[in-house]
């Protein structure tokens, strides 16, 4: 069932992590428009347990995502069916509208987590940290950038300077991301990501490779004329091990209202989105 969820997740947003910011949250999520809120509803039609599907994927559960006139984020909020807020968000950000904090708290209670993020100059933030509640450093991360200010290395540490993990990324020639090297430093394993890319620059094809660059998964996509994820499908050693379809429906500015996805001819799971604007500006009538 992991492979499953490894798939869902990664196609919510297909834009290649480590480009500058020249995007918005809101556009890095394909939304269009002056998005002030997007409410998402997930639906599971065999009401599995979450322990039988995987956590928060195949329960039922209430998304919602709250934007600043920019479009980035300001809040997050994950509640369960009963509307209950098991995980709350904050963002705060600087007079470039750079996001500097991210207050994580649980079940409505004190912080949990705080992350403060460092800049140089006007770039991205080059690193972050992340702390407990009690104000003790738990971890930091760090980012390096290459000549176009894209990332290059991103380190996860601990508190005690210790690298947990660190990731290497390569771009092709139209900055692209192309490989994503991860290294598990306390487990001594490499693993290996290679992408695809079609002539709309949608990613449609990641290979999954070894140390020794064997390739031993592969993920195909498929967009709508709309841009979004029709089909994924998965392989292992050359074999089929499963097929996903999607299909949408969308509102007035093309935004989609409404996902279902299918295994097979079975539906896996429905999500639903209510998406809120903020008002137009009405232009002045000369007199």
């Amino acid at each position: 069932m992991k492979q499953y969820i490894l798939i869902l997740l990664s196609f919510s947003s297909l834009i290649s992590f480590g480009q500058k910011k020249s995007l918005t949250d809101a556009e890095q999520l394909q939304l269009k428009g002056k998005v002030k809120s997007v409410i998402e509803k997930q639906f599971n039609p065999k009401n599995s347990s979450p322990k039988e599907k995987g956590e928060m994927v195949y329960s039922d559960g209430i998304q919602e995502y709250y934007f600043n006139t920019k479009g980035d984020y300001t809040l997050m909020l994950s509640k369960n069916s009963d509307r209950f807020i098991m995980k709350k968000t904050e963002f705060q950000y600087d007079d470039d509208n750079r996001l500097i904090q991210r207050l994580v708290f649980l079940e409505e209670a004190s912080v949990a987590d705080q992350y403060r993020y460092a800049y140089e100059g006007k770039s991205t933030a080059p690193k972050y940290y992340r702390w407990e509640k009690n104000g003790h450093l738990k971890g930091f991360y760090l980012f390096e950038y290459n000549k176009k200010g894209l990332l290059s290395r991103f380190e996860d540490r601990n508190a005690s300077d210790v690298i947990n993990f660190y990731s290497n990324y390569q771009y092709n020639k139209k900055g692209q991301l192309f490989e994503k090297e991860k290294w598990l430093t306390a487990e001594g394993t490499l693993n290996i990501e290679q992408y695809q890319y079609n002539k709309k620059k949608q990613r449609h094809q990641t290979n999954f490779l070894t140390a020794e660059r064997e390739i031993i998964g592969q993920q195909t996509h498929e967009y709508n004329t709309m841009g979004y994820l029709e089909k994924t499908s998965y392989s292992a050693y050359g074999n089929l091990m499963s097929t996903f379809r999607y299909e949408y429906e969308y509102d007035r500015y093309q935004n989609w209202t409404k996902q279902i996805i299918y295994e097979g001819g079975e539906i896996l799971l429905i999500i639903e989105r209510e998406i809120n604007y903020y008002p137009q500006k009405k232009n002045k009538r000369s007199r």
